[in-house]
């Protein structure tokens, strides 16, 4: 037996990830497990020891370095080959080998699945490794069945985003929204994100390819959807292929997208297919922050893509930011104002801005003093961005 682990660590509240990376890896080796702390609450260490795997990987975010990094440790302990990936690992690898290269075995970067694939077939890798996959298509469909989806309480008590209820004879207060991707990476380099450095560019499935995931999640029983791509509609014909294959089935679904990748034609063809929501990330309507985030987007296209949402029939979520060096009474106050004339259906907002490796704001933090790199070596899941910080 193998055995993928994803920490508990993640949850937040009633809510908590789904392992759709871990899916992907373990269509690639049929002695594979899955097993999400999350919604299955054992003891790690005992389970280990008397299941006695061969492999054991476990997916490291930043929040959950140090829990990832125990495990590791107890498998290593009881003899387990010990793999390491996720987007932490692609970023602070020469960290990580320094100080924990002498019970991790492998520490893979960017795409695992074939590197799961070669390791779980007892292949001589070396400790670092990178096989990136150019052809998405080659993969074969993520191992849904080797998990419970039901188990998984993606939207708390209440499944339903807080503006809407029903979508096309959905029920979305009781149907679980499962996240599946088109693509990964992102075109966009923005000054608080990585995912361009742990993934690349945009790169996508096929239409083939996302027409027998979604036959496959069709014959489970799963009814709605969230779309996890960064930008859903960078690449429009994709989009467009998308829908062509979501028109085969009556899917409820949510995605995110840009204010600068979206028009009237397109969210019309979305709309059609199932689509009830999209998020856009419009941040503040500062010029002076979105310049700072490399953003590139401006206040006249947010209107466009709100427009262009309504017209659709699509709600329309702005994502904003809070604590982003600049922003300040004065900007927020701005915000509010440019919030009532959008006339979002929903905002969403974390209500500071985490500064995390890999991130040009991370490097700006860096070069004033105010971390180092030895902060990932402590408990502390991610730096605050301390408010008031000019860029």
């Amino acid at each position: 037996m193998n055995l993928l682990v994803i920490s508990g660590g993640l949850k937040q509240g009633e809510n908590h990830g789904f392992p759709l990376g871990l899916l992907y890896l373990a269509a690639n080796d049929p002695d594979t497990i899955i097993l999400d702390l999350a919604v299955k609450n054992l003891n790690i260490a005992s389970f280990i020891k008397q299941s006695k795997p061969k492999v054991v990987g476990v997916t490291m975010y930043t929040p959950n370095r140090n829990e990832a990094l125990r495990i590791l440790k107890i498998a290593k302990n009881n003899g387990a080959i010990t793999v390491a990936g996720g987007p932490h690992v692609s970023i602070v690898k020469k960290q990580l080998l320094e100080h924990f290269g002498h019970f991790v075995d492998h520490f893979v970067l960017g795409d695992g699945e074939l590197a799961w694939k070669k390791i779980c077939a007892g292949d001589e890798l070396d400790q670092v490794v990178k096989i990136r996959v150019d052809d998405l298509d080659s993969l074969p469909l993520p191992a849904f069945e080797r998990i419970n989806w039901r188990n998984y309480n993606l939207g708390g008590k209440d499944l339903s985003p807080g503006y809407i209820k029903e979508f096309n004879r959905h029920d979305l207060s009781k149907e679980i929204p499962i996240p599946i991707t088109l693509g990964r990476g992102c075109n966009a380099k923005c000054t608080f994100c990585s995912t361009w450095w742990v993934n690349g560019k945009y790169h996508h499935h096929g239409k083939d390819w996302m027409h027998s995931m979604l036959a496959k999640l069709w014959g489970l029983g799963v009814r709605r959807l969230t779309f996890e791509d960064d930008c859903l509609t960078v690449d429009r014909q994709a989009a467009l292929d998308l829908c062509d294959s979501l028109s085969n089935y009556d899917f409820a679904w949510f995605g995110t997208s840009r204010v600068d990748c979206i028009d009237v034609e397109l969210a019309k063809r979305m709309h059609e297919v199932g689509c009830y929501g999209l998020s856009f990330g419009v941040e503040t309507c500062s010029e002076k922050v979105l310049t700072n985030m490399n953003k590139c987007a401006n206040m006249e296209q947010a209107f466009a893509a709100r427009e262009a949402c309504k017209k659709a029939g699509i709600f329309f979520t702005a994502l904003m930011m809070m604590g982003f060096p600049g922003m300040n009474a004065e900007s927020y106050a701005q915000d509010n104002e440019f919030l009532k004339k959008l006339k979002a259906d929903d905002i969403g907002c974390l209500g500071q801005t985490w500064v995390l490796p890999g991130t040009v704001l991370y490097n700006k933090c860096k070069k004033r003093g105010l971390i180092d790199d030895d902060f990932w070596l402590g408990p502390d899941p991610y730096y605050v961005c301390p408010p008031n910080l000019e860029w």
